[in-house]
């Protein structure tokens, strides 16, 4: 029930078969909100990973002597954003 391979209606064919729970019109709008909700926190999840990952990269190009401007383009953010985590990383060597 709990797995991301599974689409809506094979969970609610597996309430109804494999659990042998009845599903109202109520319980299947529920199910359905829930499936949306769990795509959601899984979207953001890799959202945030690729995010970190992007950072990570932009720190490690930054010690082979990229320029900030190739460093931007090559992990595909904005030079705002990029100036941003530049400026954490050294907050956090210099403490």
């Amino acid at each position: 029930m709990f797995s991301t391979n599974l689409s809506y209606e094979d969970k609610l064919d597996a309430l109804q078969n494999e659990f042998q729970i009845s599903v109202s019109k109520e319980m299947s709008e529920e199910v359905q909100s829930m499936c949306n909700l769990s795509m959601g926190v899984l979207n953001k999840g890799i959202s945030v990973g690729r995010m970190e990952h992007a950072k990570e990269t932009a720190y490690e190009l930054r010690d082979m002597g990229l320029p900030d401007e190739k460093i931007a383009r090559a992990v595909k953010v904005d030079m705002d954003i990029l100036q941003e985590w530049l400026a954490e990383r050294e907050e956090m060597l210099v403490k």
